[in-house]
C-alpha cells in the first residue's frame, strides 16, 4: 500500500537545493515547487520508503523540514486488456 507524504524544506542554500534533487532521483520523488530558499517535494511510497526517507532528510536538514503525510491510498488498476 502506498501513502502519500509531503516535505519542505526550508533555509536551502544553492548546495541543499542541489542535493535535493538529487535525493529526489534516488528515492523517485517529485519536486514540485522550489525557490531560492526552499523546496517542496512530493513522494507516493510505501510506508517504510517514506520513513526511510523522512530519516535521511531529518539527518541532513536538521530542524528545518515540515512533513504532512496523507496516509495510506490505493487505487485498483485497470488491465489494458479489459477494456
Amino acid at each position: 500500500m502506498k501513502e502519500i507524504l509531503f516535505v519542505r524544506v526550508n533555509g536551502c542554500s544553492d548546495g541543499d537545493i542541489t542535493e535535493l534533487f538529487r535525493i529526489s532521483k534516488v528515492f523517485g520523488v517529485t519536486i514540485i515547487d522550489y525557490d531560492s530558499t526552499a523546496v517542496l517535494l512530493e513522494c507516493t511510497q510505501t510506508e517504510n520508503r517514506n520513513d526511510d526517507l523522512i530519516a535521511l532528510l531529518q539527518r541532513k536538514f536538521t530542524n528545518r523540514i515540515e512533513i504532512v503525510r496523507g496516509g495510506s491510498v490505493a487505487v485498483e488498476a485497470v488491465s489494458i486488456s479489459e477494456r
